[in-house]
């Protein structure tokens, strides 16, 4: 997987075959289609690997006092880890996602949720709940739908910022929004 993900960002996820990726890694095409059900299916295991250590960011969380920081800190973990995948992949893994209709980048069903993404919705759900019981995020507004709307933001700002090819600092933009969205 490492590999092929070296060569789409070498080569462009368009001008990399899947024989060009078995070529390099030496690997057959039954091989290939054994383990992935295509080009696509790569870069979303790959995106899903840069989110299995969620609970690395636990001994940070642990030392931020303020639910918000804290809810903050979540959500740049997965910013962060959209701008590693990269622009041209993130556009590829969008475009796939609408192609197959999984839904993967939907902000209101998480049909392709893995085990690592549920957890952190969770720990979002409850810092949401805790912040809204301490009076330091706005409470005019059931905490699930907060959280749809920012995930909205999250995958509009994802189609907008791989579709300009990373041209701009996404965080920037998604912290002023979280601001307004987490009052």
């Amino acid at each position: 997987m490492k590999t092929a993900i070296e060569l789409f960002q070498k080569h462009g996820y368009n001008d990399t075959s899947i024989n060009e990726i078995c070529s390099v890694c030496g690997v057959t095409k039954g091989t290939f289609y054994y383990h992935f059900n295509g080009k696509s299916d790569i870069i979303f295991r790959y995106y899903e690997l840069l989110f299995q250590d969620v609970l690395s960011i636990m001994p940070e969380l642990l030392v931020i006092h303020d639910t918000r920081q804290k809810l903050w800190k979540i959500y740049e973990y997965s910013i962060d880890n959209t701008v590693k995948l990269t622009a041209p992949l993130l556009k590829a893994m969008i475009l796939a996602d609408m192609e197959n209709g999984s839904g993967y980048f939907s902000a209101l069903r998480c049909s392709k949720a893995s085990e690592s993404h549920l957890v952190q919705l969770q720990l979002i759900r409850k810092l949401v709940v805790q912040g809204q019981e301490e009076g330091v995020i706005r409470s005019d507004k059931d905490a699930d739908l907060l959280i749809t709307t920012y995930n909205a933001i999250l995958m509009g700002m994802a189609l907008d910022w791989s579709s300009s090819h990373g041209k701009y600092n996404q965080k920037e933009y998604l912290k002023k929004m979280f601001d307004i969205i987490f009052s």
